[in-house]
């Protein structure tokens, strides 16, 4: 096959291959027929653009369609085994390597507990280490979602606990060793994203996380949204109590220590004089007056900092995750009621807004796998000449 021509009938070849690939992608199986009529492509484009998609083995056919009276049509899939993709999680305490199949489907995991900060170059060799070369195989690129601050465009993780230095630039340090498209996101932009993948009629979304730091991640217009310095959503460092508790970064009270998990873990713990688990925390707010109060005012923090959000952004969708809240019905209420009534919006501000949403397990690793696809050139996706299968 001859490869895309340059200029505009270039762009528009490849977003209509594109586009074909994302309906297909979308609807599991499906004809050319009926691509052409949910596209409102030309059954010829779409007949050309499908072979091009076929030759590359991006997709694959899959059977015939029922029968409706004419001419069966052939059914076009997504080839799951033709490419990969690499995600990587770098958490608070836990590096998590993930290789992912053409259809997003994860097919092999490594795990690696973190314990100490480390420089630059003992993160990198902790990382090549990990790769396996039957990993490299017809691999599209890597996706990595990183706590703390971080510059997608640059490929730079500005900060983050486990870091002994900052501004690591991970992506061109990453591209000069493997050679392969490499992708980087802070981990609450990716968070929303994955879980905005999973409302397709929702244009923007707010996504909370309240665990052991607190995040935000927000899809404004079905676009992440990231800031002009990367930090959009580090609400856990913003300054709430100014007297309050300390922070590894030089300032005390920020929204994270008084708020987060542990933080409704320790109010519970000291007004109960015994230890409490998450899911425990109800019942204690139920019963212990004392730790009843301690809990509000933290849910009072929280009320004031994601009142201000919905405020700002007027989202279509709040998700809250974590446990904390998704085990306990009781405090999440309350959570909402703070919220609801500290919002400019209230009375038009309807609950059903506000849910607790909680991730399936490969749900992060779609969404590096649909960033790092997103983010490649027609070169990448079609270079000469078509590759072969990725194996599994």
């Amino acid at each position: 096959m001859n490869k895309l021509a340059k200029g505009n009938t270039s762009t528009v070849r490849f977003h209509n291959t594109m586009l074909i690939l994302h309906t297909i992608r979308e609807t599991g199986m499906i004809s050319r027929y009926d691509i052409s009529k949910r596209t409102r492509l030309s059954p010829t484009t779409v007949a050309a653009l499908s072979k091009d998609l076929l030759e590359y083995k991006y997709v694959s056919e899959m059977g015939k369609s029922k029968s409706t009276g004419g001419r069966q049509g052939l059914l076009l899939g997504i080839n799951s085994k033709s490419y990969c993709f690499i995600a990587i999680q770098f958490n608070l305490d836990i590096l998590e390597l993930a290789l992912i199949d053409f259809g997003f489907n994860r097919i092999a995991t490594k795990r690696i507990n973190l314990k100490k900060p480390m420089e630059h170059d003992e993160f990198t060799r902790l990382i090549l280490d990990n790769i396996a070369d039957e990993w490299k195989k017809n691999l599209l690129g890597i996706g990595i979602g990183s706590l703390g601050v971080v510059d997608p465009q640059a490929g730079v993780i500005h900060s983050h606990p486990l870091l002994a230095k900052p501004d690591y630039k991970i992506r061109d340090t990453l591209v000069d060793a493997l050679h392969y498209n490499v992708s980087v996101i802070n981990t609450g932009r990716i968070t929303a994203w994955s879980a905005f993948l999973s409302f397709p009629n929702v244009n923007n979304l707010l996504c909370v996380d309240i665990c052991h730091g607190i995040g935000a991640g927000m899809v404004i217009n079905r676009q992440v949204h990231k800031g002009s310095n990367f930090a959009a959503g580090e609400i856990g460092h913003s300054v709430f109590t100014p007297e309050g508790k300390p922070c590894y970064l030089p300032h005390n009270g920020c929204l994270e220590q008084e708020a987060n998990a542990k933080a409704f873990l320790d109010a519970a713990r000291q007004a109960a004089g015994d230890v409490v688990e998450i899911e425990e925390l109800d019942n204690c707010y139920l019963t212990n007056r004392e730790a009843k109060k301690l809990m509000d005012e933290k849910l009072d923090l929280l009320g004031y900092a994601l009142a201000f959000m919905v405020d700002l952004l007027d989202p279509d969708i709040i998700l809250i995750t974590g446990r904390i809240f998704r085990n306990n019905p009781v405090l999440f209420g309350r959570l909402c009621e703070s919220i609801s009534c500290k919002s400019f919006l209230q009375s038009s501000f309807a609950f059903a807004k506000i849910r607790t949403y909680k991730f399936e397990d490969d749900m992060i690793y779609r969404g590096l796998a649909n960033l790092i696809w997103n983010e490649l050139t027609p070169d990448a996706i079609f270079p000469e000449p078509a590759t072969g299968n990725c194996k599994k």
